[in-house]
């Protein structure tokens, strides 16, 4: 395992924007993990649904696969938080979207709690950042309160911290690494 030099440590403090290295060869986290028909199931009374625009959904793969774009929302009561985690699908197929649709696949995963995150044993909201460094290595970029990790196939994670600890985590596929936008704390 590696330890991080000075300058790489000096990249997790504070909020600056600051590339430590580039890309990885392959990533732990990827939206293919997501298993969305087990999420909806088990959430069947908890969520809710839009549909993309254009202009939401253009930094998405596979742009060209896809027919439009959609995203769920799910809730949980005793949460303090709109939401728990959401999920964006690209639809593959002309028709009507609705929640019984096998035919999506997940371009992003978002969620806030462990209640619905298919990393658990990878990430988990709470862990330290120490403790995750450790586990995906030190190929990341700091991005206001978020470490970024891209892989060489466009496979992105974006982890948000407050006080060196997983509030937040986001997995997808973009066309860019630019184009992943940070969590955006929401407390």
């Amino acid at each position: 395992m590696h330890e991080p030099k000075a300058e790489e440590r000096e990249g997790l403090k504070g909020n600056e924007e600051k590339p430590v290295t580039t890309k990885s060869t392959s990533l732990k986290l990827t939206v293919e993990q997501v298993d969305i028909q087990s999420i909806k199931t088990n959430f069947l009374n908890s969520n809710t649904s839009a549909k993309l625009s254009g202009k939401e959904s253009e930094n998405y793969l596979p742009r060209t696969e896809a027919v439009f774009f959609g995203k769920y929302f799910f809730t949980d009561e005793k949460s303090r938080l709109p939401f728990v985690a959401t999920i964006i699908v690209a639809i593959s197929k002309e028709g009507k979207w609705d929640y019984s649709n096998n035919f999506e696949n997940v371009v992003e995963f978002t969620t806030f709690s462990n209640q619905i995150n298919p990393f658990n044993e990878v990430v988990q909201i709470g862990q330290s950042k120490k403790n995750l460094i450790e586990i995906l290595g030190n190929e990341y970029e700091s991005k206001e309160s978020n470490l970024i990790y891209q892989d060489s196939i466009g496979d992105v994670a974006c982890i948000l911290f407050q006080n060196d600890t997983i509030q937040a985590l986001k997995v997808g596929k973009y066309k860019t690494a630019q184009d992943v936008k940070p969590i955006i704390p929401k407390w």
